[in-house]
């Protein structure tokens, strides 16, 4: 027997839908420390690479960035161009992007495809507003399913 649902807790709407977010702050300086407007922007360095060239492995030589991209990482034996470096830690581009991904289904109206899988699931309430809604919903089934 299928369990029916119209009814459900409401859903996490902490992800924020709206097209803007404002950037965390920045981080306020150490007091005493100088202030450096010239400053390097804050570059998440890997502590090893691999040189393509030589085929050298360790810490890279940060150089300067160009148009979009911060800064560049040289290999310290050799000194060619390994890769671009990112202002933001591995964890941070997930975050980023997940987030990207949450504003872009905020955006767009359910698929069939996941009316069909909540139709499937016994949800018989008003469409979702959008996908984001619709995957928060679906989410929230599965999960009461295992229950």
């Amino acid at each position: 027997m299928q369990t029916q649902y119209s009814i459900l807790e409401p859903l996490d709407t902490s992800l924020d839908c709206s097209p803007s977010r404002e950037p965390p702050p920045a981080p306020a300086p150490l007091p005493g420390a100088p202030v450096n407007n010239d400053a390097p922007p804050r570059v998440h360095v890997p502590e090893s690479i691999t040189c393509r060239t030589c085929g050298a492995i360790g810490a890279p030589v940060v150089g300067p960035g160009a148009g979009q991209h911060v800064a560049r990482a040289l290999c310290r034996a050799c000194g060619a161009f390994v890769t671009w470096l990112s202002r933001y830690s591995p964890e941070e581009k997930h975050e980023r992007r997940r987030l990207a991904g949450w504003q872009a289904m905020c955006g767009k109206e359910a698929t069939p495809a996941q009316l069909a899988y909540l139709h499937a699931l016994g949800y018989r309430g008003d469409p979702p507003a959008n996908r984001a809604a619709a995957s928060a919903l679906i989410d929230q089934l599965q999960q009461q399913r295992r229950l």
